[in-house]
């Protein structure tokens, strides 16, 4: 897993230098041609990953199985609507969980105010459905691959780069 993390970041390094721009995205940052992605057998597995329609995704249990689906397609949502969505879904409409740092190239910045929540009250699993239903949220922008998250690090969760290989497990 390591070794996937350190490739992942390595990408996202490649695709700052490069500059993938908004609708002329590289070829490197394409996460198709990640030897993670082409080891993925399930058809419906790789279409979750490839759904880049803005949208907001959820975290559903299925025969004791976790699992992310879109809820939501907003087909002309900005960085910024995405943001508002994940910062007022179930919550004090004034609390600002995430906040947009910068884009560079294929990566968003952005910084989890209340991190500690997130890390240490929510456990395990909670942290760990936020930060695949925020990363899949935020990568549904054709022109995102990747979302760095900063943060302050806690139990159940720690700052660093996100694609939606990185969640993989709450698609198969």
């Amino acid at each position: 897993m390591d070794r996937v993390l350190r490739f992942i970041a390595l990408i996202a390094l490649i695709c700052v230098q490069i500059g993938c721009e908004k609708n002329e995205i590289d070829q490197s940052c394409d996460i198709t041609t990640l030897d993670e992605y082409m080891r993925i057998t399930s058809e419906e597995t790789k279409s979750v990953i490839d759904d880049k329609e803005p949208g907001i995704w959820e975290i559903a249990i299925t025969n004791d199985q976790f699992h992310v689906y879109k809820s939501l397609t907003l087909p002309n949502a900005s960085i910024y609507d995405l943001l508002d969505s994940l910062n007022v879904d179930g919550t004090d409409e004034s609390t600002e969980w995430l906040r947009f740092q910068a884009l560079d190239g294929c990566t968003l910045h952005v910084e989890l105010m209340n991190s500690q929540f997130v890390t240490e009250m929510l456990g395990s699993s909670g942290a760990g459905h936020y930060f695949a239903r925020t990363t899949f949220t935020l990568t549904s922008i054709p022109y995102i691959h990747f979302v760095d998250f900063d943060l302050e690090d806690g139990s159940h969760g720690s700052s660093g780069i996100r694609s939606r290989l990185t969640e993989i497990e709450y698609v198969l």
